[in-house]
């Protein structure tokens, strides 16, 4: 088999040499306003990189693809990495940043003042040339290491001791104001934590939502005594980041989008939350037991897609 670097490096003559995709199994939603300003800026970035389309490309080599670009961009994400870094790091995989501009800034819904211990981030949307897929992804990161106070209990001086912090934490992103045409098919999405020191703990299941409105996944937070003679105790929760990968017809649809974060604590956990509710903000309502031992926080500026 080639290796990943091998595969990129072939490139189709025509994007027109492609077989499209019918995506029979995808669910068609239409709306009824459509911003072809928008819309049409996607089109654009796949049309400019047609030449990189490989369609040669086995499944297990999309996938490969898939993983490894879906694993750099969650990390470059999550640390706040600036859109143009990211866009110089992803054209070695002939990926590319959908630069658009972002809208109503400012509106930060950190409900608890511990909401400022967070650094979130819009979502950023790329387009993978080589296999024609979209892929979105928001994260955040932990400013401050005031998470210590969230951690239970005493520590006993024992190297690798874990303590969870609370129930599971959530991270999502909320697609709203949607208007063209949702057809794509979800090919893959994942959640992730991220200690700060290379580790990760990856959850490829979404607990809530599905490709039209977004999606959030739940995973467990935890603090671990990383050395006891130096006291050294690092947060997996540190960095945090969720993503979508779309086939190619996620161009047709346009909308916001928002990155959102659910921290809980003590006895506090999550019992729902609803994605794509009318009444909810940005499209989505919590149900949190004990909600005072937990805040909620989105992103402070809408992603356009």
């Amino acid at each position: 088999m080639m290796s990943l670097t091998a595969v990129l490096s072939i490139q189709a003559t025509s994007a027109f040499a492609a077989v499209t995709n019918d995506n029979d199994d995808a669910s068609i939603v239409s709306y009824d306003i459509l911003n072809d300003s928008d819309v049409n800026a996607k089109q654009a970035l796949a049309f400019k990189f047609s030449n990189e389309f490989n369609p040669n490309l086995s499944e297990d080599q999309k996938k490969e693809l898939r993983s490894e670009l879906g694993s750099i961009l969650a990390e470059l994400v999550s640390q706040g990495a600036s859109e143009e870094t990211i866009d110089k790091e992803i054209q070695k995989y002939n990926a590319h940043v959908l630069f658009q501009p972002q809208t109503n800034e400012d509106q930060v819904v950190s409900p608890m003042s511990q909401g400022s211990d967070i650094q979130m981030n819009k979502p950023t949307i790329v387009y993978s040339a080589t296999s024609k897929e979209w892929i979105v992804t928001g994260g955040g990161y932990w400013k401050t290491e005031n998470w210590k106070n969230d951690v239970p209990g005493v520590w006993l001086p024992i190297t690798g001791e874990t303590k969870n912090i609370g129930g599971r934490d959530s991270v999502g992103i909320t697609f709203f104001n949607k208007s063209g045409t949702y057809n794509a098919k979800v090919l893959s999405s994942s959640g992730y934590l991220m200690n700060g020191r290379g580790q990760e703990i990856k959850n490829d299941n979404p607990t809530y939502g599905n490709g039209n409105v977004g999606v959030a996944f739940e995973i467990q937070d935890y603090a671990k005594l990383a050395d006891a003679g130096t006291a050294d105790v690092y947060y997996m929760g540190h960095n945090f980041a969720a993503q979508i990968v779309y086939d190619e017809n996620f161009k047709n649809l346009h909308g916001n989008a928002r990155t959102f974060y659910v921290h809980t604590w003590d006895n506090s956990s999550i019992n729902n939350i609803q994605m794509g509710a009318s009444g909810g903000t940005f499209g989505v309502t919590f149900s949190i037991a004990n909600e005072s031992k937990s805040f909620k926080i989105f992103n402070n500026a809408d992603a356009s897609f």
